[in-house]
């Protein structure tokens, strides 16, 4: 199970690694946007443990970067689009599934199981769809929070 410190780096170099991020203002933000709350002193301090420096781009503008030894700076999966491929999801008591567009489920399935989030136990995925199955307590709710992690579309 992974922690809740340890899910917010993810996201932090999963945002690092896509965005040009200026500061902890604007990477606070994009945690909030993703449901998770972190006050400045804590991400500083999470990107003093991912030994995240800031560079200067081209055009002068500093931004975050991740050293590239890290094992957390290298992508646990590579997709296109972060959801261009999500179509629905059906709730069939305990299980959820996640409905996709042709041979996208087991990209968005790896990028879940990489999430780690304590609410999800595993995921099966096919070529349209993936099968969530929660951990024994977790209720429809948590999971459906912990995907919105990954898939935009499902905060409410």
């Amino acid at each position: 199970m992974s922690t809740l410190r340890e899910q917010r780096q993810v996201l932090i170099a999963k945002y690092i690694r896509s965005k040009d991020i200026p500061d902890q203002k604007s990477l606070r933000a994009l945690l909030q946007h993703n449901g998770l709350e972190a006050a400045q002193s804590t991400i500083s301090r999470d990107l003093e443990e991912m030994k995240v420096t800031k560079v200067r781009g081209a055009r002068g503008k500093s931004f975050y970067r991740l050293p590239e030894d890290s094992p957390i700076s290298q992508p646990k999966s590579m997709r296109i689009s972060p959801t261009r491929g999500f179509s629905e999801l059906v709730y069939a008591e305990p299980y959820i599934v996640v409905k996709t567009r042709a041979g996208y489920a087991n990209s968005l399935a790896a990028d879940i199981d990489a999430m780690g989030h304590p609410a999800i136990l595993a995921t099966i995925s096919g070529y349209d769809s993936i099968l969530i199955i929660p951990t024994r307590n977790a209720s429809y709710r948590e999971v459906k929070e912990a995907l919105g992690m990954i898939i935009p579309e499902l905060k409410e």
